[in-house]
């Protein structure tokens, strides 16, 4: 019964594994923000700004941020 539930206040995962924190993420190399304003406005570290950066890069064989973005967008991932 509770294996499906979501915590109170959580945003549940969609289906493509996207998080409001990760469509955030996406938005900001859209409109192509430097790796220090992502990790400022999502209080973010830079390590674990590059860190989900080469992830993502690597799943969506892309180089600069906005390419990453412009991929995500091609997935459905992003919307603007």
């Amino acid at each position: 019964m509770w294996a499906g539930a979501t915590p109170l206040g959580a945003e549940p995962e969609r289906a493509d594994g996207a998080t409001a924190q990760g469509r955030e993420f996406l938005r900001l190399l859209a409109q192509r923000a430097t790796d220090q304003v992502v990790a400022k406005r999502l209080c973010l570290s830079m390590r674990t700004v590059r860190r989900v950066m080469a992830a993502i890069s690597e799943r969506l064989q892309g180089c600069s941020g906005f390419e990453i973005a412009a991929k995500a967008g091609e997935h459905g991932w992003l919307t603007l």
